[in-house]
């Protein structure tokens, strides 16, 4: 579920130059760089922890558990990193 989220999430900011029409580059601002490396890091730190804990407990809802906390991750660092890039638009940065 991890991986799937992970290559929605590639896929998705693939084409949004094409649904938006706008060739912004959000690795482009320094604040959207620190929301989107934050990103990658809350999942990998999620799918890591919830691996760890499966391995150790054999219990199947830690990974789902896991996958819920690094997709809700994911989600709320998008929305900060796209704000950024917004903000950089609208400043001409």
């Amino acid at each position: 579920a991890i991986s799937i989220s992970a290559a929605a999430a590639v896929g998705l900011g693939l084409v949004r130059p094409w649904v938006t029409k706008t060739q912004a580059d959000p690795w482009a601002d320094s604040l959207a760089l620190r929301w989107g490396l934050l990103q990658t890091a809350a999942v990998l730190v999620f799918g890591a922890a919830g691996i760890l804990l499966f391995t150790i407990t054999k219990e199947e809802w830690v990974l789902w558990l896991a996958s819920v906390l690094a997709g809700a991750a994911c989600l709320w660092s998008s929305a900060r990193m796209e704000n950024a890039l917004a903000t950089s638009i609208r400043e001409n940065r």
